[in-house]
């Protein structure tokens, strides 16, 4: 992870909520701004999760009300992580620091959560890669704080909903977590239009047994597909190609598709079922400091935060 960037994901975020034992999602989940209000309440100090080889802490939470503005650190520490070999840079000795086996080397992950003026919309959410956190894991937190909020009584709307049977006095008690979903507007429709494309493989998941005495199997094969002559590719070009692969008896299941952004030295890739391919995938950027930053931090960082934000000034939720 270098000192002076981060890449940054982006994602919404948002709750689901169920009926205890039901399937379907109830058609009115608990709205976002408040799911977030209620789990920032539950922190009066720092929450950590994970007991084993990775432990999670939610170190600060700050919001601003102007900017309806959520900024968040999780810091991820990972005892499975091998010792770090130190180097002087004048005699040349090398040294390993000494980690023990039940110390995690802890990195931060800053996280910049916005919300919409509909509060029932999903937020924006961006949050820095490098200390490997997940997305999934920042919903488990967030849910495991707003779950924490049951206990209030000026909360219990939003932890019940009116009972099918339309009796007054009986309640339904509703199972809500938060989830993401890729930001929605970043399409490969989208970022084919505005980049070029360099390659694409077709795979085909397949199970071929070659050799019926032999224990190995062809269990997927994959076509390449590279641009021979200049231009742009769309989405519409891949499709047709993947139509006329179908047509020789071939049945691809997944897409990886590599291309480069305008303005960008290095390509990227990304895979996709093939029946989806005009879904939303997980955006990233990358922002650059003049002066290091650090790798763990205690409370929210403003200079990595302010960056966030002018990314998010670019969406224009609304």
């Amino acid at each position: 992870m270098k000192d002076t960037e981060r890449a940054v994901s982006y994602y919404d975020l948002f709750l689901e909520s169920r009926i205890y034992g039901e399937k379907d999602l109830h058609r009115r989940p608990v709205p976002t701004r408040d799911g977030l209000r209620i789990a920032r309440a539950q922190l009066d100090e720092p929450y950590s999760q994970g007991l084993s080889t990775i432990k999670v802490t939610l170190a600060d939470w700050t919001y601003s009300a102007p900017r309806r503005e959520h900024h968040i650190i999780v810091n991820r520490a990972d005892a499975s992580l091998q010792d770090i070999p130190l180097r002087h840079l004048e005699t040349g000795a090398t040294r390993m620091a000494g980690k023990a086996p039940r110390e995690g080397i802890d990195l931060t992950c800053h996280i910049l959560i916005r919300e919409r003026t509909d509060p029932t919309k999903p937020a924006l959410m961006l949050f820095t890669n490098g200390s490997s956190l997940s997305a999934d894991k920042i919903c488990k937190l967030l849910t495991s704080l707003f779950r924490m909020g049951k206990q209030d009584p000026g909360n219990a709307e939003h932890y019940v909903r009116a009972h099918p049977s339309g009796e007054e006095d009986k309640v339904s008690s509703l199972n809500t977590h938060f989830a993401v979903g890729a930001h929605q507007n970043a399409t490969l429709r989208q970022l084919l239009n505005g980049g070029n494309l360099e390659g694409v493989e077709l795979i085909s998941e397949a199970v071929n047994n070659f050799d019926a005495a032999s224990p190995l199997a062809i269990t997927g094969m994959e076509y390449k597909l590279e641009p021979v002559r200049a231009g742009r590719v769309g989405l519409a070009t891949i499709q047709r190609a993947i139509a006329a692969l179908r047509g020789t008896g071939v049945d691809p299941s997944k897409a990886r598709v590599r291309y480069r952004v305008a303005g960008r030295s290095k390509s990227e890739s990304h895979t996709f079922d093939i029946e989806a391919l005009e879904n939303t995938f997980v955006r990233r950027e990358v922002i650059r400091f003049n002066d290091p930053i650090a790798a763990r931090y205690e409370r929210v960082e403003p200079r990595i935060m302010s960056r966030l934000a002018a990314l998010a000034d670019r969406e224009r939720i609304g």
